[in-house]
């Protein structure tokens, strides 16, 4: 969960190893930014690369965003997405 759901939410599908979504989700404090990848050690690097980014905005998910999207997200709860 994040700590502030009321932030706008986006999505990047596949961040690799993540610089965009790192350093849009610094840029932008005021949203909150998820990302789904699923290749395993691109999630690792991404982790390791980035384990003291300082906010509470940016969550990774290692699994497939397409069974998630339709199952736990409203549409109108999402601002964007990034692919």
């Amino acid at each position: 969960h994040f700590i502030d759901n009321s932030k706008k939410l986006y999505i990047e599908i596949g961040f690799g190893r993540g610089s965009f979504l790192s350093e849009i989700a610094f840029l932008k404090s005021d949203a909150n930014f998820l990302g789904f990848e699923t290749g395993h050690f691109l999630c690792l690097e991404f982790l390791e690369k980035n384990k003291d980014y300082p906010y509470d905005n940016l969550k990774i998910v290692n699994y497939d965003v397409r069974p998630v999207l339709d199952n736990f997200f409203k549409p109108e709860t999402i601002d964007g997405f990034f692919i």
